[in-house]
C-alpha cells in the first residue's frame, strides 16, 4: 500500500507538532526517520498510521482518503511498533505474537492451524523468539519484549510496516538482524518506515531517508545526500565523522 502524505500539519494539546510534512511511504521501499529528540519523528509515524488526525494536509492510503478504511482494514494493512509498549496481562510469548493475527479473525476467532499459526512461528523464527514461546513476557528483558513486540507485528503480514525506534533496546547483532528483517520484507513489497537514532543503521539499510527538525521536513532523499556533515551539522549541532565501509556510509557523531 502506497501512503501519501501532503502538506500534513498535526497539533496536540495546542501545540503544534508537524507543519507542512509532504512525503510518500511506497511498496518495497525502507524509508527512515531520523532527527533530534522531540523533532515530531514519533507523532508523523502516528499520523501515517492514522492514529492521529491530521490538523491540515492529506493522507492518502492508495490514491483514497484515510478516513475510508475501516479501523480493521486498517489493522491488516498497517503493522505498528510502538517504541515503549506497556504490558499488563500475563500472557506468554506466543500468545502476544498471536494477537497479530486479530485483524484477520476478530477477537473471538480461532486460529486457524495453517494461516495464522504459520503467520506466528515465522515471525518468532525472524525474530529469535521461539525460545520464549512459552515464558510470561514480563519475565523477559526490554530488548527480549521489544523483539516480541517486533514479532507480534510481522503476524499482521500487513503491506506496510511502522516501527517506531525498534532497536533502541537491542544489542548489536540483534540490532543488525532486526533491520534485515526490515529489509527483507520491503524485499517482498511492504512499504516500510522506521524511526531511528543510529545515523549509520539509517545510512546503510534505508533507500531514503526523511530527516525532521522542530516538526518540519528538513531534508528528504537518499542517505548519502541527507545524511551529510554540513546538514548533520544545522540540524543536530554536531560534527560527525563520516566514512565508507564496503561502499556503505559510516557516521559517528563526534563532537
Amino acid at each position: 500500500m502506497r501512503i501519501d502524505a501532503r502538506r500534513i500539519s498535526a497539533t496536540i494539546g495546542g501545540r503544534t507538532i508537524l507543519s507542512g510534512i509532504d512525503l510518500a511511504v511506497e511498496p518495497g521501499k525502507v524509508m527512515g526517520l531520523v532527527g533530534p529528540n522531540g523533532a515530531g519523528k514519533s507523532t508523523l509515524l502516528r499520523v501515517l498510521a492514522g492514529l492521529i488526525p491530521p490538523q491540515a494536509g492529506e493522507l492518502l492510503y492508495d490514491g483514497r482518503p484515510a478516513a475510508v478504511l475501516s479501523a480493521r482494514e486498517r489493522a491488516r494493512r498497517i503493522a505498528f511498533l510502538t517504541q515503549a509498549s506497556r504490558l499488563d496481562w500475563p500472557l506468554t510469548a506466543a500468545r502476544l505474537v498471536s494477537l497479530g493475527r486479530l485483524p484477520h479473525r476478530g477477537l473471538l476467532g480461532p486460529l486457524d492451524p495453517d494461516r495464522d499459526e504459520a503467520a506466528i512461528r515465522e515471525a518468532m523464527a525472524a525474530t529469535d523468539t521461539l525460545q520464549f514461546a512459552d515464558r510470561p513476557v514480563s519475565t523477559l528483558s526490554g530488548g527480549e519484549r521489544m523483539r516480541v513486540m517486533l514479532a507480534r507485528a510481522l503476524a499482521v503480514e500487513a503491506s506496510t510496516f511502522l516501527a517506531d525506534e525498534p532497536v533502541t533496546a537491542l544489542d548489536p547483532a540483534h540490532q543488525l538482524q532486526t533491520m534485515q528483517i526490515l529489509r527483507d520484507i520491503a524485499g517482498r513489497g511492504t512499504g516500510v518506515v522506521v524511526v531511528l537514532h543510529d545515523l549509520t543503521l539509517a545510512a546503510r539499510f534505508c533507500d531514503s531517508v526523511a530527516l525532521i527538525a522542530q516538526g518540519r521536513l528538513a531534508a528528504l532523499g537518499v542517505p548519502q545526500d541527507v545524511l551529510t556533515a554540513a546538514m548533520l551539522r544545522s540540524v543536530y549541532g554536531i560534527s560527525p565523522y563520516i566514512t565508507e565501509n564496503e561502499g556503505e556510509l559510516v557516521i559517528i557523531p563526534w563532537r
